[in-house]
Formats: C-alpha cells, sequence, structure tokens
C-alpha cells in the first residue's frame, strides 16, 4: 500500500506521545536512585522528608470521622480520631494530608492518658503531616494511642477527595449540588487525615451532617439520625461501624436523592440511587445488580461481606466507576439507561461497568493487594470477571466472547509498541501510581489471566481463587500469594509451573507472533515465536537484554484442525527457551488452526500462500472470536511489515460474507487508522481505499434498515451503526443522505415523538447530520446539548458538535467548552478526543493543546489521567515529519 514511509513516522509520534500520557517524564523534586526507592534529590535526613513510604511501625486500627460540608459555601470542616498502635518507640508519627487547613493535633498516650505535647508540621512534597515531641530529646514510647486532628478544606477544588457536583433539575431549572468522594488511590487524604496506603486496613465509623431533606450514604447502614443537630434544619447521620478496610474505599454522599431497590438471593438490600428525576433511568441497573451480586457470591463461594450495598449515580465523577465497599459510586453515563434513548452500546456499557465494580466487592476490597505495584492484577482480575457476572444477565449477548474485540484486540495493538512496559512495575512515590490506572492493567492484565484460566481450566481455575480469596479475607496479599494457591490446582496431567509462566507475561512488555512453516522435509508444521512489535525499525540496540527472558514466553497453544470433517483440538506448551517446537499433525492438511477460541495472547503469522484458503474456509471452521482474531492479525501484521499487504487485503475480502458483530468490530478499527494514514499523504489512494471499504460494507449496508428497537437482537444492535459508520466515513451517499435527513427533521422539532432517531443510531445520524449542516443547526444543538439531563444522549451530542465542517466554529467551541455549567469537567477531554477525530478540527485543536498547555497543567494538573492521554488521541493519524517534531 506504499506505507511504510510514513508509517515509521505515525509509531514515532504515537511512541513520544505514550511516554507523554504513560508519564515517563519524570516527577518535580524526585530522582531514581541506585537504590530502591525514589528519593527527594539530596535527602538523606530527616526520615520524615526521606521515605516515601509510611512506618510500619505505626498501626492505625480505628477512624473516627466526623464531616460537616457546606453545599453553600463549597468547602467542609471536621475531625478525625485515630486510633493507633506504636510497635516500638518513635521519634516522630507522620501519616497523610493533603489540601487540608490542619487547625488542631493532640496526641493522647491511652495507656495512662497523657497527652504529649507536639509540635506539628506540613511536608507536601510527600503529602505527609509530621508530629514530634515537643521537647528535644523526648520520644513517643511504644503503646496505645488516641490522635486526634480538627481540620478543613474545599470542595471545589477538584473532582477528587470530597468535592461538590452540580446539575441542573429540569423540574424547577434551578442549580442542586451533590457533595461525594472519590479517593481511589491517593485522594483520601484530600478529605480526612489518614494513613493512605493499600497495607493498611482499618475500621471507621463515620458522621456527616447533611440538610435535613437530603440523603447521606457511605459504606455502612446508618445506625442514628440526630434532626436538628447541630443546628436547626440539619441532621446529623452516623453510620455503623465498618469492617476493616483500606482508606480509599471510604466512601460518603450527600445529596437530593431517590432510589430503587431489590434485594439479593439472601436477602442482601440493593439500591441505585440517583437525582429524583432520574429515577426510571436507574431501573436496567436495578434489574440487573442483584443478578450479578448473586452470581459472584456463588462463583467465589463467599457471601457479600457487607449488610447492604448501594450504587450510587454522581453528576461529576472523575473515573467510570469507583468500588467503594457497600457504596460504588458511578459516572451517571455509565448507571443509567433509558430505553428509547441509551443505545445498545451504552446498555452494555452499564453492564459491564457494574460486573466489574462487582467482582471488587471480593477482589480488591475484601482481599485487598499490599502495594500498587499489584495493581494490575485487582483491575485485570474485574476487567475479566465483569464478562462472567454480565454473561449470566444477558446470556444472548456473546459478552465473553465479545472480550475478543472489546479488551483483547485492542490492548494487543497497545502492547505491540515499542513504548508500551511490563504489567508489573515498581511504585515508589504517589505520583507514580495514577500512571498504573492504565490499559495494561486493565485489558493485557484480563487478557493473560483469561488465558491462564483457559489452560488451568475453569474449574481448576475458580477453586484456586476461592481458596485464595478465604485465605486473605479482610488482609493484604501480593500476586506471588494468588500464584501459589492456583499452583495447588495444576492439572497433574498437564503440569505448569504458573509463577513462572506468569512472569513471561507480566514481567516484560509486549507479547510474541508465532510464526507457522513447514519443516525442511516438508513433512510437519514448525512454530516459532518472536517478539511483536509493530515497528521493528523502533527497536535499539540492546532492548532484548532487558528482559531476564529475552522477549520469549511460555506459550500454551491450542490447535484445531480437520481431517475428513472430524475435527482435532490439542494444547502444546512453547517454552521459553525453545526456539521452535513441531506440531503434531501432517504438513499436507489445509488448515490448522493456532489459538483456538483465541485465548492465547500472541499473535499468528499464517505462510502467506495459505491465507486463501483460510479465507475460503474462515465462515466454515472459524467462530466469531477466532474470525475476529485472524482479520486483526492479518492487518496488524501487515502494517509491521510480516505481510504483504495484498494477502490482507485479498483474505478481507470474505467480510463481504460476514453478518457478525464481532468480526466487524475488529476490522473496523484498522480501516479508520489506514483510511487516515492514506488520507494524510494521498487523496487519490485515499480514493480508492473507500471504493475498497465501500466494496466490503456494501452486502450488510444493505441487509439493514434505519431502525433500532429494544426488541433487536443485541448484537445486530451494535453491528448496525457500526456499518453505517463504515459507509458514510467513507463517503457512501445514501448513508450520509439519510443521516442528513433523519438529522435535519429532529433538530427542526427536537421535542416532537414523530422525529425521534432511533435510538442505536443517534451516534451515526447526530455525527454526519452535523457534518454536513451549518451554523444555525450547530446553534440549535448547542442549545439542545445544553438542557440535555439524560448522561449518554449528551455524550453524543458533544460529538456531534465537534464534527461540524467550520473552522472558525470549532475554534469558538473550544473556547465555550472551558465553561463548566456548559462542559462538565469530566467531560472536558471527550472534546479533545472528538476534535482530534475530524480532520479539520485536529489543527485547531493540536494548536489549543500547545497553546493553553499552561492553563491545562492549572486546571487538571499533570497526575490527571485524561489530560495524559490527550496527546495520544490528538497526535493518532500524524504521518509527516513536520508533525513528529511539533509532538516530539
Amino acid at each position: 500500500m506504499g506505507l511504510k514511509p510514513c508509517t515509521s513516522l505515525v509509531l514515532g509520534v504515537m511512541g513520544v506521545a505514550v511516554l507523554l500520557a504513560l508519564g515517563c517524564l519524570g516527577y518535580f523534586g524526585i530522582v531514581r536512585t541506585s537504590g530502591e526507592s525514589y528519593t527527594p534529590t539530596g535527602c538523606t535526613i530527616p526520615e520524615e522528608k526521606c521515605e516515601i513510604r509510611l512506618s510500619p511501625k505505626v498501626h492505625p486500627s480505628h477512624y473516627e470521622i466526623y464531616l460537616f460540608p457546606s453545599f453553600e459555601y463549597g468547602n467542609f470542616t471536621g475531625n478525625v480520631s485515630i486510633s493507633l498502635t506504636l510497635l516500638d518507640t518513635m521519634d516522630h508519627i507522620r501519616l497523610h494530608v493533603k489540601y487540608l487547613d490542619v487547625s488542631e493535633t493532640k496526641l493522647t498516650f491511652t495507656t495512662n492518658q497523657t497527652t504529649f505535647s507536639v509540635t506539628t508540621y506540613e511536608y507536601p512534597l510527600l503529602d505527609y503531616w509530621v508530629i514530634k515531641p515537643n521537647s528535644e530529646g523526648v520520644t513517643f514510647p511504644r503503646g496505645e494511642y488516641e490522635l486526634s486532628m480538627s481540620f478543613g478544606g474545599s470542595l471545589t477544588r477538584d473532582i477528587t477527595g470530597l468535592y461538590r457536583s452540580s446539575y441542573s433539575d429540569p423540574r424547577d431549572n434551578k442549580t442542586k449540588y451533590v457533595v461525594s468522594s472519590k479517593f481511589q488511590p491517593t485522594a483520601a487524604r484530600r478529605a480526612f487525615p489518614c494513613f493512605d496506603e493499600p497495607s493498611i486496613k482499618s475500621t471507621f465509623s463515620v458522621t456527616l451532617v447533611k440538610p435535613y431533606n437530603f440523603t447521606a450514604i457511605s459504606n455502612m447502614p446508618i445506625a442514628t439520625e440526630q434532626s436538628d443537630t447541630p443546628s436547626a434544619g440539619l441532621t446529623t447521620v452516623r453510620f455503623a461501624k465498618s469492617v476493616p478496610m483500606v482508606t480509599y474505599l471510604v466512601a460518603f454522599t450527600v445529596g437530593d436523592l431517590a432510589f430503587i431497590e431489590r434485594r439479593s438471593k439472601r436477602g442482601v438490600p440493593v439500591r441505585i440511587y440517583t437525582t429524583p428525576f432520574q429515577i426510571k433511568s436507574g431501573e436496567y441497573a436495578s434489574s440487573i445488580t442483584a443478578d450479578i451480586l448473586d452470581f459472584f457470591e456463588d462463583y467465589f463461594g463467599i457471601p457479600y461481606p457487607l449488610p447492604k450495598l448501594d450504587v450510587v449515580g454522581i453528576p461529576d465523577f472523575v473515573s467510570g466507576a469507583m468500588e467503594h465497599w457497600g457504596m460504588v459510586s458511578f459516572r451517571e453515563s455509565n448507571l443509567l439507561y433509558q430505553p428509547g434513548v441509551g443505545s445498545a452500546a451504552n446498555k452494555q456499557r452499564v453492564a459491564t461497568v457494574i460486573g466489574h465494580e462487582l467482582a471488587h466487592m471480593w477482589f480488591g476490597n475484601l482481599m485487598t493487594l499490599k502495594w500498587w505495584s499489584d495493581l494490575w492484577l485487582n483491575e485485570g482480575f474485574a476487567s475479566y470477571m465483569e464478562y462472567k457476572g454480565v454473561a449470566v444477565v444477558h446470556p444472548e449477548w456473546e459478552i465473553e466472547a465479545q472480550f475478543v474485540a472489546e479488551d483483547l484486540i485492542p490492548i494487543l495493538s497497545v502492547d505491540g509498541q515499542i513504548s508500551s512496559h511490563p504489567i508489573v512495575q515498581d511504585v515508589k512515590h504517589p505520583n507514580q501510581i495514577t500512571e498504573l490506572f492504565d490499559r495494561i492493567s486493565y485489558s493485557k492484565g484480563a487478557s493473560v489471566i483469561r488465558m491462564l484460566e483457559n489452560f488451568m481450566g475453569l474449574s481448576r481455575f475458580r477453586k484456586g481463587v476461592s481458596n485464595f480469596l478465604q485465605k486473605y479475607s479482610y488482609a493484604n496479599a501480593e500476586t506471588m500469594d494468588l500464584w501459589s494457591y492456583l499452583q495447588k490446582e495444576v492439572d497433574r496431567s498437564n503440569p505448569a509451573n504458573i509463577s513462572l509462566v506468569m512472569d513471561t507475561w507480566t514481567g516484560q512488555m509486549g507479547y510474541p507472533v508465532l510464526i507457522l512453516n513447514k519443516s525442511e522435509d516438508g513433512r510437519a508444521w514448525m512454530v516459532s515465536q518472536q517478539r511483536f512489535l509493530d515497528n521493528r525499525d523502533a527497536v535499539q540496540q540492546g532492548t532484548h537484554s532487558e528482559s531476564p527472558f529475552h522477549y520469549r514466553w511460555e506459550i500454551p497453544i491450542e490447535l484445531e484442525w480437520t481431517i475428513n470433517s472430524k475435527s482435532t483440538e490439542k494444547m502444546i506448551w512453547m517454552r521459553h527457551d525453545e526456539g521452535s517446537v513441531t506440531l503434531p499433525l501432517d504438513a499436507s492438511l489445509p488448515w490448522v488452526k493456532l489459538n483456538r477460541g483465541q485465548f492465547g495472547y500472541f499473535r499468528v503469522l499464517y505462510p502467506p500462500p495459505s491465507y486463501q484458503t483460510l479465507k475460503e474456509t474462515l465462515l466454515a471452521n472459524f467462530d466469531p472470536r477466532e474470525r475476529c482474531g485472524a482479520v486483526d492479525d492479518a492487518f496488524s501484521l501487515s502494517y509491521a511489515y510480516y505481510l504483504e499487504y495484498k494477502f490482507t487485503l485479498d483474505f478481507s475480502q470474505y467480510l463481504k460474507m460476514e453478518n457478525h458483530y464481532i468480526p466487524w468490530s475488529c476490522a473496523r478499527e484498522h480501516f479508520f487508522t489506514l483510511g487516515r494514514l492514506i488520507k494524510s499523504i494521498d487523496s487519490d489512494t485515499s480514493s480508492l481505499f473507500q471504493k475498497y471499504i465501500l466494496a466490503l460494507v456494501s452486502n450488510m449496508y444493505h441487509k439493514l434498515d434505519w431502525s433500532d428497537t429494544e426488541s433487536d437482537n443485541h448484537l445486530d444492535r451494535l453491528l448496525k451503526p457500526l456499518i453505517f459508520s463504515l459507509a458514510c466515513e467513507n463517503g457512501h451517499r445514501p448513508c450520509l443522505e439519510r443521516a442528513k435527513e433523519l438529522f435535519s427533521r429532529w433538530i427542526a422539532d427536537p421535542k416532537s415523538p414523530s422525529t425521534q432517531v432511533p435510538s442505536g443510531l443517534r451516534d451515526v445520524v447526530y455525527k454526519w447530520g452535523m457534518y454536513q449542516s451549518d451554523l444555525a443547526d450547530w446553534d440549535r444543538l448547542l442549545n439542545i446539548y445544553g438542557n440535555e439531563p439524560d448522561p449518554q444522549e449528551s455524550i453524543r451530542q458533544l460529538r456531534a458538535l465537534a464534527n461540524v465542517q467550520d473552522a472558525s466554529i470549532l475554534k469558538n467551541f473550544l473556547e465555550l467548552s472551558k465553561n463548566e455549567t456548559l462542559v462538565r469537567r469530566q467531560d472536558y477531554f471527550h472534546v479533545i478526543k472528538y476534535y482530534s477525530g475530524n480532520p479539520i478540527a485536529n489543527p485547531i485543536v493540536w494548536d489549543f493543546y500547545r497553546n493553553q498547555y499552561d492553563y491545562l497543567v492549572n486546571r487538571f494538573s499533570l497526575n490527571d489521567r485524561t489530560f495524559g492521554r490527550a496527546i495520544t488521541a490528538i497526535s493518532y493519524s500524524y504521518a509527516t515529519q513536520d508533525k513528529l517534531k511539533e509532538v516530539d
């Protein structure tokens, strides 16, 4: 296709972008020393300025927390009393405080009720509050203490810690507020002084002050309520004492909220909380949450540990959701679903996020990992288990097969770059922790766990996980602890060293490509492995020596082949120290499938001539997961120059007969990427490429109609917008005309039932309708967006606003987006992302990003994950030397 010159440039740009997104440029004031930890520059003493971690000699056992948020003034006051044990004599006590004004610190030695005279100071570099004896030479003896502190803080600094979010209530058009919390990974210290590390578990008793007519929620049920306390019109709510848990799981919400309740099979109350006018949109979440909870109780063999489960939709929430124990917080777009407004993709997103967060109730909450270095296992496990939970409530969705398209294939694309990183990373400083919440931890973690479960066997894997969780309930563990419990369940007839196998996948970045060739005598098939890189020219000398396994892996290979219409399956192992293995089958077979079921975390390169045979047998012999993997492998291998594009493009012709969502989903991203790259370098070739895409989608386009109802097949509801998007993106006139017709009819009268766009097609219609519209329609849509109460619908409208083709409108909208009354803080980087995909808008947002960089840093900070990902989104299709220099 003539893409080689631009491909390396694109990868160079993307490499720089990913390094920036991962925060690989270091930390102000922190340097890596030759030892094990990060140390402030030049620091040797005192300990409280040099030690990154809290002292293991100080153990908090219980917190009494009192918080009084002011909705009107946007601040809060509070006090905390912490029961401590000092395991040794100490010359100081340090704990975490960030953005709090501490007004009083009192330390009592409870053994003899002595109150120490102390001096205190804050060390912001490490978020420490340091407490020392007031007299020189005095120390704190070992024993039991009570530490009491009074403090205050702001509710409007950010949307982490304890904060206030706002919303417009359409019932009276008034702005209203919800106060809520988001602490993971290190923001509990923004709400109350605490020992804010995952290895430290304590119990918590929480007291909140609320307006009398508001609802207050925390991890545990309400124990007592006192009306008109501390003053008239206020209520003081005290919650029951919690089970032992870590600080990042503590949670609070206060606001005008309504709920829907169901109960689990054991009678656990499960409530979905939303703002009152959105309560009907919580009905779908309510219909599935208790059932998923029941499933996980059965799967793990451990009852849900708390007496209630509340699921709360928050108007502004920085993450998709957060697994606070007993009070799970959600971004509204990931919790609320309204039939006739939300799409099938919206519905599926709600279900999978619920599944993810409920898996954490056991894996992460009941058992918590000792330190952030093991975060991947926490998030990777939940990212895999979410599919099992959803499969129970929606078996017709083929959700476990969708894992391949939703998680496996996308992360292979990321992990094939030179700028990737190993799953397991050492973490020493709090600023590093947020970097770990990336797709490697989530999707690669999920993918290698899925592969592990497959070669162990489902029942053996499940038993090992259950035993592990029972052992470490209310405690902390490390990755190796899980491996040891799984090792006990390994089938002796098919032994595997779990620790060794998994170390090859978690301790080195990337993954292999398995290369299938005939043996020298032509009688057998041979398989070899090498590290897959989508730009092999980018590997610098010495890269392989950085891995203890020299970028070789322990690989379980699932084989399948057919002889005389009889299918045969077999699993073989390829060891990391083996150059190749011989397959137990004859080379005369017309086809052999490597990676049956697409469970392996690798790619497969077949001999180029065999792709014609694969094309002819794909629909008959490969299931949708395997067809997805074959398509993705072919395009990815061509992109990386393992396979000529002529083989891949001919192979992809099979898609003309494909009618399943999953393979189309895997192909779509390649068509999008190639189309963007080709368009940036050669308009004539771009026109030919568009014709090629339209020839592939033509059959499916004509089979599908522009309708969408809740009763339609779920996978077909997902397929329609995908096919229509491909058609419109590649200039299909009937598609563009239909989108414009539906959009114009709706924008002229958006409230009429007769003009409503089918819910599943709104993304396509809004985006491509606006693509063909003018300023008048854009203004109308902006007004609709500004008053839209449904969170999923507002995101669709926001995406469409960024697809207008008038540069002056786009420049103006970037400035308008700074206004949080128009674009929520949590949605701001959606604007950046949507601009990036619009060829007219991309140079505008690129200039804006560079010129407004200081503004963005001040508003979001360098620790903001979405800020870090913005440059990757913007530069995704850059393909010239000039652009490479600009990004660099």
